[in-house]
């Protein structure tokens, strides 16, 4: 388990827009660039690849399919080749990854987060179990299966939240159960000019909320939107008075909710970085430790759900208790492996 002090790098550059061949080419870079400053874990917000479908906010469904069929095409499959070279990418430069993705499954899309540690292996997908609002149009919700930690050997306990998951009660308390260290709170941009809510100081403050509640850094990532993403996305005035270019922000919020970074400016995209120290969560936990003594378990107790929701069970099927995992956890090589048979 971690104990010294060690380097997140917080990802704000965009991808290239709907274009996963590309976008991942320029993962792959931003990982190396991470890894050479230093840093232990890099982390891209809520659905970097291949970028969140903002028109869901703007216009109806019909007048949506164009770009939507485009999400589609460029939305990541975990079991394919272009995961494997984000895992070789984190294995080369021994770096923890933690992206937002849009993972296709079959005929479906998920808001996931995908992990993948430092050998090059993915011990998690994290989906959204409640896509929120519009966000409905194009995302399947996620199940409890994925509401779990990822324990390391030198990074610390890690987990994460999407979005508005973090609105959601019993959640923080159930990853503050499993001993969560570091979370990654995801954000696509705060660009859309919809309601006070959506907002970067609301969310923001739910993030600084969460490290209070739950004695863990949180580290919050919202990508830089650009021109080109703007002209792609926007089709009507009205669209153009509601999604605007900047959006981006990068912070880390300490056990106790301080603050740790300078806010970039929204529109500069790039690579930001902020050293952690564990072993400050144990003071934080003097005060409030919200799974142990400031607790009351008698007067309100969470349950969570983590068994895999399927639409279909073949009851005459000889499978092992962990065949139905969506994710396939192994090493770089055992993946590479079966992704050529």
């Amino acid at each position: 388990m971690a104990t010294a002090p060690y380097r997140i790098a917080i990802v704000t550059a965009p991808p290239v827009y709907l274009d996963l061949q590309a976008s991942l080419e320029k993962a792959c870079e931003l990982i190396a660039d991470a890894a050479k400053n230093g840093a232990k874990v890099v982390y891209f917000g809520e659905s970097w690849l291949p970028g969140y479908p903002f028109w869901v906010w703007l216009r109806a469904v019909p007048d949506s399919m164009p770009l939507t069929a485009r999400l589609v095409e460029n939305s990541l499959t975990i079991k394919s080749r272009e995961t494997q070279k984000l895992c070789r990418a984190a294995r080369d430069n021994n770096i923890h990854v933690v992206m937002g993705i849009n993972e296709k499954d079959g005929g479906t899309l998920y808001n996931s987060l995908l992990f993948i540690d430092d050998k090059g292996r993915i011990p998690l997908v994290r989906r959204k179990i409640k896509p929120t609002g519009a966000e409905r149009m194009v995302w399947g919700q996620g199940d409890g299966a994925c509401l779990t930690v990822v324990k390391t050997d030198n990074v610390g306990v890690l987990g994460g939240h999407l979005c508005w998951e973090h609105t959601m009660p019993g959640l923080d308390g159930a990853f503050c159960a499993q001993g969560e260290q570091v979370h990654f709170a995801a954000w696509p941009s705060f660009c859309l000019e919809l309601d006070f809510s959506l907002g970067l100081q609301a969310n923001a403050a739910m993030a600084q909320s969460y490290a209070i509640r739950t004695q863990s850094f949180v580290v919050n990532a919202a990508t830089v939107i650009t021109q080109e993403v703007v002209d792609i996305v926007n089709v009507t005035e009205r669209d153009h008075q509601l999604f605007h270019t900047g959006g981006g922000y990068a912070q880390v919020f300490a056990p106790n909710g301080i603050p740790l970074m300078q806010v970039p400016d929204e529109h500069e995209a790039g690579i930001f970085y902020q050293d952690i120290n564990l072993q400050l969560i144990s003071f934080a936990k003097m005060i409030c430790d919200t799974a142990g003594h400031y607790s009351r378990p008698d007067l309100i107790n969470i349950t969570v759900n983590k068994a895999t929701q399927r639409p279909v069970d073949f009851v005459d099927e000889d499978l092992t208790p962990d065949a139905h995992k969506h994710v396939a956890v192994g090493s770089f090589e055992q993946e590479a492996a079966a992704a050529k048979e």
